[in-house]
């Protein structure tokens, strides 16, 4: 048996080895075998590591100063230590040994009296204790009955302190129960006669102040009010200092409150009151469908009172609480209030779409309204209202309702007589679009942009992130529609319909690249990826744990993974590799979306420009079959004039680029004219100048139609002040052409042997010559069209 586990163990170790060897020759001659022509430098590269191990390995020399031998050298040392500290430490112990044997029996017999007078030291101190809890217990008493409360809180501070290390620390379970008592009555009695003096001092500024008596408390408190509520509220803060009650079971998500200080809970005891009777008893006013009514309150109850904690609260206990703050504390348990009103509404609401949103809605106001006010409940610093909504049932159930009414509205808007509808302005007659992508991508952005600005109030970016991923669908659900509608509409590309659908697909894709780039959107995105890190990271632990494979890497938490960089994804783990080397940062959320659209973008504009092309070849031919090799001279000419069969051409462009004018958005109709022009000078170049021949008066006939009148129905389309669109960029190749054919035939020639014998200086004779659009070989080909050059 033992036999076959060592054979079994070696045939492991020996897999293993093969396995390390094929994956280390794959490395080396690659997975193919392409580098197998590099053995001979890979086995020197074997032969020089070997002999370098060799040296760090050699021992038998002594005067090697290799690493083994200095390691070897540093553990002799290390051994020859510890045997002669060994040989010290045994005579020691030898000796500690006599010594216990000699007085063992002493030991044995004076332990019954040492532990006899230890039980006595501790009944000794048991009973100072108590002596000292009476002393302390009677002067509270004393002070109290005389009134001095000052001097009772002192006293009672004392008793505190006296009894905290026994609760504590104590294994006496009766002294430490009594202890507890007797500071918890002491406390109890202290806090009803200061709650008394402290309701007494707010009785005379008439607190708290609500709607019904703020026109009394337009004038200042007197200065004795004044005085009342700095000493009752200083006696409080010093009680709080005496320890505190254990606070009652409370929900889970109410756990993230923080208890208010003792001061601060007794201001908001009249509040309380008010809003449990109104809103959670039997009054009209406690309507679920109706959190207007609560939320508005606890809104107007904070700035009603914002300034008298201001001015009479945080003064007086910043000296004794320094690390109380009156005013966020309050703010936070009237909020409290609200989002223990919301979790016992929501579980009612969830039910009713239209209640729900109405709730979530008016939450998302009361969290504005807080902002305003400086509560700092939106971004995870302070629990806000929402907290009710983000838990994970209700958060599902907003995310449902938000993508149900945006599909409804979405459908609304494409079944809108007006959807396509773009807003324009009357210039010549003609309606050119300046800007916007209709009615139906500005609604859907709209939509979308109002959605951001009510996640954006959520605390964790998780949440976020999941009205993200829904914008994302409602998005491509868009694009899926276009793409329907763009299937029935592309036999007409120059229809209204088609165009509107470009328009909306451009107005799309340039909103959403700028979205992109906004810092809350770049924020989401790195969330994503590093989220979509760790779950690939946790598809690949399961996988290797499946397959019985030993972790070759450290498993890093969820958190860590946010923060690590991004590892390469494989295939097998779910993903793809990384977007760019730099981890993807320039990946925007909506970079995916963004280029479908560009697709479709530019399979309108294709088949727009197509079909104009359709059109003007259609009716190409005459011109392009004219005798260009036998037209007159210019000089027979008064004044040159437009080729007759040009004149289709010319109509059939003028009065599909004005009708694409009146329905395309400018920056729409710049990208569709710049491509019309760009393939019309191609086909021009290639079916015209290449396919015949010119004599002088064709060639200049050829210059006339091109520049003065092909360029001048697209001389008006754009205005780039940079030049980098306009129409002779576009026709740079045609015009070039058309220098060359009417260059001086002295030039000319020249110009073709330059080509022919000096290549060097061909860039610069062309750039001199006006036809710097070709490339040198093109140049010589437009040359031998001239009828003169190609007969010499």
């Amino acid at each position: 048996m033992e036999d076959t586990m060592h054979l079994d163990k070696s045939s492991s170790m020996d897999t293993k080895f093969s396995s390390a060897m094929l994956k280390k020759a794959n490395q080396l001659f690659g997975s193919k075998g392409d580098d197998i022509d590099h053995l001979e430098t890979i086995r020197e590269q074997l032969l020089a590591r070997k002999d370098e191990l060799e040296r760090d390995l050699a021992i038998s020399n002594k005067s090697s100063d290799s690493a083994l031998s200095q390691l070897l050298t540093r553990a002799q040392s290390a051994t020859a230590q510890i045997d002669s500290l060994q040989k010290t430490v045994e005579p020691l112990c030898a000796q500690c040994d006599t010594f216990v044997s000699a007085n063992s029996e002493l030991c044995a017999a004076l332990a019954p009296p040492l532990a006899a007078e230890e039980l006595r030291l501790k009944e000794r101190s048991y009973r100072a204790l108590l002596r000292r809890l009476t002393q302390l217990s009677d002067a509270v008493r004393e002070r109290v009955s005389a009134g001095q409360l000052d001097e009772a809180l002192a006293r009672l501070r004392e008793l505190h302190e006296a009894t905290s290390g026994v609760v504590s620390e104590s294994r006496c379970h009766a002294l430490a129960e009594y202890c507890r008592g007797l500071v918890s009555a002491w406390r109890g009695l202290l806090l009803r006669r200061l709650t008394a003096q402290l309701d007494a001092a707010l009785a005379e500024l008439r607190y708290p102040f609500i709607s019904t008596n703020m026109a009394v408390h337009a004038a200042p408190p007197g200065p004795e009010a004044q005085l009342h509520l700095e000493t009752a509220l200083a006696r409080l803060a010093a009680l709080a200092g005496c320890g505190e009650e254990p606070a009652p079971a409370r929900p889970s998500v109410l756990a993230a409150f923080p208890p208010a200080s003792l001061p601060v809970r007794l201001l908001l005891r009249p509040l309380v009151r008010r809003f449990v009777y109104h809103f959670q008893g039997q009054k009209r006013t406690n309507d679920p469908s109706r959190p207007e009514w609560y939320m508005g309150q606890v809104l107007q109850w904070i700035t009603d009172h914002e300034q008298f904690l201001e001015t009479s609260v945080e003064p007086t206990l910043a000296k004794t609480l320094p690390d109380c703050r009156p005013r966020l504390e309050f703010c936070r348990g009237l909020v409290e209030l609200t989002v223990d009103k919301l979790l016992r509404d929501l579980p009612e609401l969830q039910n009713d779409n239209a209640s729900f949103s109405h709730t979530v809605d008016e939450t998302l106001q009361l969290q504005r309204g807080l902002a305003q006010l400086g509560y700092g409940g939106g971004g995870g610093e302070q629990p806000g209202p929402l907290l009710a909504v983000c838990q994970p049932g209700y958060l599902l159930r907003w995310v449902t309702i938000e993508r149900k009414y945006a599909l409804e509205r979405v459908d609304q808007m494409m079944a809108s007589e007006t959807a396509w509808a773009v807003q324009g302005e009357a210039d010549g007659g003609v309606t050119e679009v300046r800007k916007g992508g209709g009615e139906l991508a500005d609604g859907v952005l709209n939509m979308l942009q109002a959605m951001t600005e009510r996640y954006l109030l959520l605390p964790e970016p998780g949440q976020r992130l999941q009205f993200l991923e829904l914008q994302l669908e409602l998005l491509d659900d868009l694009r899926v529609r276009l793409l329907q509608l763009l299937g029935n509409e592309k036999q007409e590309p120059l229809g209204e319909r088609c165009c509107a659908l470009l328009n909306t697909a451009h107005h799309l894709r340039r909103a959403l690249t700028e979205w992109g780039e906004q810092p809350v959107f770049l924020h989401l995105q790195f969330f994503r990826r590093r989220l979509t890190a760790a779950e690939a990271s946790g598809r690949r632990a399961e996988r290797r744990e499946s397959e019985g494979e030993e972790e070759e890497e450290p498993t890093l938490s969820l958190d860590q993974l946010l923060l690590e960089p991004e590892p390469p994804q494989d295939p097998a783990g779910g993903g793809g590799p990384p977007d760019d080397a730099d981890d993807g940062l320039n990946v925007t959320a909506f970079d995916e979306i963004v280029q479908r659209l560009g697709r479709i973008e530019n399979d309108i504009v294709e088949a727009i420009v197509n079909q104009i092309l359709l059109e003007v070849k259609a009716r190409s031919r005459p011109y392009r079959k004219d005798k260009w090799f036998a037209m007159p001279s210019p000089t027979d000419f008064v004044s040159p004039s437009l080729t007759p069969t040009a004149c289709p051409i010319l109509q059939v462009l003028t009065q599909c680029l004005q009708q694409l004018r009146g329905l395309l958005a400018a920056s729409v109709f710049d990208s569709v004219w710049h491509a019309l022009a760009s393939q019309l000078c191609e086909y021009l170049y290639d079916e015209l100048v290449m396919a015949n021949s010119f004599n002088e008066g064709g060639a200049a006939q050829l210059r006339f139609d091109i520049e003065r009148n092909l360029l001048a129905v697209f001389s008006d389309l754009g205005d780039d002040p940079d030049g980098a669109r306009r129409p002779t960029v576009a026709f740079r190749p045609l015009l070039s052409a058309t220098v060359l054919l009417t260059l001086p035939t002295g030039s000319a020639l020249l110009l073709l042997d330059t080509i022919k014998h000096s290549p060097e200086t061909t860039d610069t004779a062309l750039a001199e010559a006006g036809a710097d659009g070709l490339t040198p070989a093109e140049a010589r080909e437009v040359l031998l069209r001239r009828t003169a050059l190609s007969v010499s």
